[in-house]
């Protein structure tokens, strides 16, 4: 039996509560998402072998898709269709219409790691309707990123790569598996697993 009913009924409710909560003057806009020609983009960038879906050796090229696997996968078999995507994005524009605001916090070797740019890069089939979002780690390792709208800091539902970086004295301090060929991605939904596992990320140097 499908789980997207249910997944769908939690974002609602998820969305309810938030937007009670936040104390925001209105609720922000949907993103300008359009369902259908994201499946069909998804397939024309990352469809190799032109099998129609995305199996589960081309899904790697996509950190963002590989941590959504879980919720848009929903026969079970290990790839995506246009459909498959499709359906997704209707369910995070179906599930509200807030942002998600819970920090981002980022560990290098155990350690938080400050003064590090932390950014969410839309896969390119949710643009222009995502864009990207980024913010500063603190002492305690920790960032709010901000949103594409100034009056709401956070992350629209949607899935991403991510960027974290740290330039000291001209010198990118982070592996490039964490920044120019990054291996990190995140899901952002308030059913998503990979949101609710917390947004933390733990480096290591080697």
């Amino acid at each position: 039996m499908s789980t997207r009913p249910l997944r769908a009924l939690l974002g609602v409710a998820a969305a309810v509560v938030l937007g009670g909560c936040s104390g925001l003057p209105d609720p922000p806009d949907k993103a300008d998402l359009d369902p259908a020609k994201a499946g069909r983009l998804a397939i024309e960038e990352f469809d190799a072998n032109k099998d129609g879906k995305i199996d589960s050796d081309e899904i790697k090229k996509s950190p963002g898709l590989m941590e959504s696997l879980e919720t848009m996968d929903d026969d079970g078999d290990g790839s995506l269709t246009a459909g498959e995507i499709s359906q997704r994005v209707r369910e995070w524009l179906d599930g509200g219409t807030n942002v998600f605001t819970e920090s981002s916090t980022v560990y290098l070797d155990g350690e938080p790691l400050e003064g590090a740019t932390i950014t969410y890069d839309p896969e390119d089939f949710l643009e222009p309707g995502l864009q990207p979002t980024s913010g500063v780690t603190d002492a305690t390792g920790s960032a709010f990123p901000q949103g594409q709208d100034a009056k709401y800091p956070g992350l629209y539902p949607g899935v991403y790569s991510v960027r974290i970086s740290k330039v000291v004295d001209g010198r990118e301090t982070i592996p490039a598996r964490y920044n120019t060929e990054t291996i990190l991605g995140k899901e952002i939904g308030f059913d998503a697993p990979s949101t609710h596992r917390l947004l933390k990320f733990e480096l290591t140097s080697n």
